[in-house]
């Protein structure tokens, strides 16, 4: 029997995971948005998602290009990370209850999944144009779509009615990325909180060391 990666009686409806793939554009998120350091130390994230406990089983509510909005049994996850395509971390927002992380995973099932399509257009201008829309405070990409971290900050805000990617002075963070959920969980402005429990001692092989590098992210 295959042993499983992610510890189920640890985890919680509405935490985050997050993953880096060796793909390149996943490369280029990282690059982008975390800086040369971090990819090359191998502690960058490159897509963000949500866990969700759908019925008894266990899923993660992703924004997965050229797809709308889909809930990926955990399962597919640890078959990633066996066969070397992913690495994860799993996190939960720091000071906020339960009730409200469930309301977020439930927000991110009932609006996200099977309706929402993937925001293609906001990770082109991710790559070229973030630093310019940031500093202009304009929304990247299609009004009508969403992408992976986005999705993951309307359901915290809408459904949880809290919001972990909000900048250090309050202000809403416009166009947040696996970049904005790294700099929250290495700080310092720390909103995320690791659960290392969340993985087992198999799955702990394939954890992202987010904290051995602080060299300065995108916020």
């Amino acid at each position: 029997m295959t042993a499983r990666l992610f510890n189920r009686d640890a985890l919680l409806p509405g935490m985050g995971i997050s993953r880096m793939t060796p793909s390149w554009v996943s490369r280029a998120i990282v690059l982008r948005t975390q800086g040369f350091n971090v990819l090359r130390a191998g502690t960058g994230l490159s897509h963000d998602a949500k866990l969700i406990l759908d019925g008894n089983k266990w899923v993660v509510g992703d924004m997965l290009m050229g797809k709308p909005g889909q809930l990926t049994p955990l399962e597919d996850w640890e078959d990633e990370m066996r066969r070397g395509r992913a690495r994860v971390v799993v996190y939960r927002p720091i000071g906020v209850s339960e009730q409200k992380m469930a309301a977020s995973a439930n927000y991110w099932k009932e609006n996200f999944a099977g309706k929402a399509k993937y925001d293609s257009k906001a990770i082109r201008h991710l790559l070229f144009f973030y630093a310019t829309a940031e500093l202009l405070k304009i929304r990247l990409g299609d009004e009508s779509r969403v992408y992976c971290t986005e999705s993951c900050k309307a359901a915290d805000v809408s459904g949880g009615g809290y919001d972990p990617y909000r900048k250090p002075n309050g202000w809403e963070k416009i166009n947040p990325t696996p970049g904005t959920t790294r700099k929250r969980i290495v700080g310092p402005w720390r909103t995320f909180e690791i659960v290392r429990e969340a993985l087992t001692w198999e799955g702990a092989k394939y954890e992202i060391q987010t904290q051995n590098v602080r060299k300065r992210v995108v916020r």
